[in-house]
């Protein structure tokens, strides 16, 4: 089911609304969905520490924060600014530095939270979770193909997707054959840009 962007203007409310008030099981979900995008990487520990990810579709930041721990640099990216206002401020009060500005390469801070975003190759890791089956056919075609662009030669997406919205667009977009999901679950799937 599509949503407007103004419909996630309450964030807490409108993102896996059954934790919206508490605060535990909101940052629990978003830590077993960010498990979830480690096991399908499947990268040691030491690779993933000199990757940078972008998180498509971040929301409040509750898959962003885990993850950061394990990238050398992680940018959240939601179009919607409440979003981000209320990721930043929820950060905080973890005390996760969290910026809204874009570091050095080679500097500080290690999360940073944007509302928009430059479509240039220099990520390792696109993930995208919970978000495509909230977009129109032609959101999800867009969104697709703006994470394949900020992709590096070589990169991985992590995509959180329902097969019958998105699997034969994904194949169309990034070149590879779908994997038929029957039963029309949810299902996270990588996929490589070539190098």
């Amino acid at each position: 089911m599509s949503f407007p962007i103004d419909h996630w203007n309450d964030p807490r409310a409108s993102i896996a609304n059954g934790f919206e008030h508490n605060d535990l099981g909101y940052a629990t979900s978003g830590m077993r969905a960010a498990a979830a995008v480690l096991h399908i990487l499947d990268m040691p520990l030491a690779e993933l520490q000199t990757k940078w990810l972008l998180d498509f579709g971040c929301g409040t930041g509750r898959i962003s924060r885990p993850l950061s721990y394990f990238f050398k640099f992680t940018k959240a990216y939601d179009p919607n600014r409440e979003c981000i206002r209320l990721a930043i401020s929820e950060t905080r009060k973890c005390n996760v530095p969290a910026h809204g500005k874009q570091p050095e390469r080679s500097g500080c801070p290690r999360l940073v939270f944007v509302d928009s975003l430059d479509l240039s190759p220099e990520y390792d890791v696109v993930c995208c979770t919970v978000t495509l089956p909230h977009l129109t056919p032609d959101e999800q075609a867009a969104a697709i193909t703006q994470m394949l662009a900020c992709l590096k030669p070589g990169g991985v997406a992590v995509l959180h997707y329902r097969p019958e919205y998105c699997e034969q667009l994904i194949a169309d977009l990034w070149g590879e054959d779908p994997n038929p999901n029957p039963d029309g679950t949810t299902q996270l799937g990588i996929y490589r840009k070539e190098s």
